[in-house]
């Protein structure tokens, strides 16, 4: 999002040192295979002879000049935006490509240079100053300002406007979007819109292409673009909360309906972090794997819209347990790497809350009591005691069956909390 004003930014600052100057070649339009050659010889102005193919008459006009090519919004036809770039790089050695998109062309000598979101504004309190400085803020005020002049930046309102922006995930064309309603709506009631961002965030200029004019179109226009398989995947991370590990998503949301038995999720994932639609970060040396919150509402959509939410969250719930059982989380104070099992969980805790949340939902309440009794030490050892009883409290109040292994340990754990209970729950072992 706001790679064309980039390129064409980074095109004027170094025309002066092309002597044949800059070409821009918008590809947005362009549908079909082996348009690109065309589009990019009409753009430079170039009549093929007829019978002369169009690739041969681009290299006899490029050859022999020092141009800087920009060819801007290639995310839907990467591979003839490849055949083009790789065929007039080797022939035209004088020739600079810059590209904008999506993804990568991944061709040799390709460099990546990616855009990310703004940085986000604290979350704790700083001055009014410090706020103001912050990009993603900026923006805010600046196309408030020209929607609706009286707008300004006040101490009272600008911890609010931060929250915006940190509910946008500092994307710059989420924030113009916001940023317009402010001549209806005041920046508090703005954020509480945040919880259902897409359905506001729309309407952007006239003059933008359809796919920039909401927030849903764009993101939509890049999950279009992908294969089967990649939104397969792309659909089920939506059950993921703070991120995910290769191990985690593989468990989750390969291997059945709709994902191609046998493909390797490495590949698939890999397209979408290419994509720029997941993001890698590290956490105690392993990589997980995360969307950010605006694009993740759009994959909520998706994945209710499919069929398989149940199923797969019924998986992301299995696969937690499965987790918390097989890292011996009921026994972690007594073990000898405690503090690893304990960080670990706290890495999952929010996986491990949608986990509890979905089973309760859909009433499966011997997995919670499991659950939420396996993660004993947890809620005492890191400062959730009060949550820990909650969930084992609701699970051994309901009229409903639970396994004896499940009920066993569930008032094995609330007798933790609440040692009057010991009696009845060793009674059970």
């Amino acid at each position: 999002m706001g790679k064309t004003r980039l390129g064409l930014a980074i095109a004027k600052d170094i025309a002066a040192s092309f002597a044949d100057g800059v070409a821009w070649v918008d590809l947005a339009p362009v549908r079909g295979s082996d348009r690109v050659f065309v589009t990019v010889a009409r753009a430079l102005g170039i009549n093929p002879r007829p019978g002369r193919p169009v690739a041969d008459e681009l290299v006899r006009h490029l050859q022999s000049r020092q141009t800087l090519l920009l060819l801007d919004n290639c995310e839907h036809v990467l591979a003839d935006t490849a055949d083009v770039v790789a065929r007039l790089l080797t022939a035209c050695l004088a020739l600079q490509v810059l590209i904008t998109s999506r993804a990568p062309l991944h061709i040799r000598g390709e460099q990546v240079l990616l855009v990310l979101p703004f940085a986000l504004p604290p979350p704790a309190a700083p001055s009014m100053d410090t706020l103001a400085q912050n990009d993603a803020v900026r923006l805010f005020v600046e196309r408030a300002r020209a929607v609706w002049p009286a707008f300004t930046l006040s101490e009272s309102n600008a911890p609010t406007v931060a929250a915006i922006c940190r509910a946008l995930d500092g994307l710059p064309l989420a924030i113009e979007l916001a940023a317009a309603r402010i001549t209806i709506l005041s920046p508090d009631a703005l954020l509480a819109q945040m919880t259902h961002r897409l359905a506001i965030l729309r309407d952007g200029p006239r003059d933008a292409p359809p796919r920039q004019q909401t927030l849903q179109a764009t993101i939509a226009w890049s999950y279009d673009l992908l294969a089967p398989a990649e939104q397969a995947l792309f659909r089920r991370l939506a059950v993921f909360s703070g991120g995910a590990t290769l191990e985690a998503m593989r468990a989750v949301a390969s291997g059945w309906q709709g994902y191609p038995q046998g493909r390797d999720i490495v590949l698939t994932l890999s397209a979408l972090v290419d994509h720029s639609l997941v993001y890698r970060m590290e956490r105690d040396g392993e990589p997980r794997f995360t969307t950010l919150e605006t694009i993740r509402e759009f994959v909520v959509d998706r994945l209710a819209e499919s069929g398989e939410n149940a199923v797969a969250r019924d998986r992301h719930a299995g696969y937690f347990l499965h987790l918390v059982e097989t890292r011996d989380a009921w026994l972690a104070a007594h073990l000898p790497h405690a503090q690893e099992i304990l960080d670990h969980l706290e890495t999952e805790y929010a996986n491990l809350h949608a986990a509890l949340t979905w089973l309760r939902d859909i009433g499966d309440v011997s997995r919670v009591v499991a659950l939420s009794g396996a993660l004993s030490y947890f809620w005492k050892l890191r400062g959730r005691r009060p949550e820990g009883r909650d969930w084992l409290e609701w699970g051994l109040a309901q009229d409903a069956a639970i396994s004896d292994p499940a009920r066993a340990i569930g008032q094995l754990a609330l007798s933790g909390f609440a040692p009057q209970r010991s009696a009845a729950a060793l009674a059970l072992c």
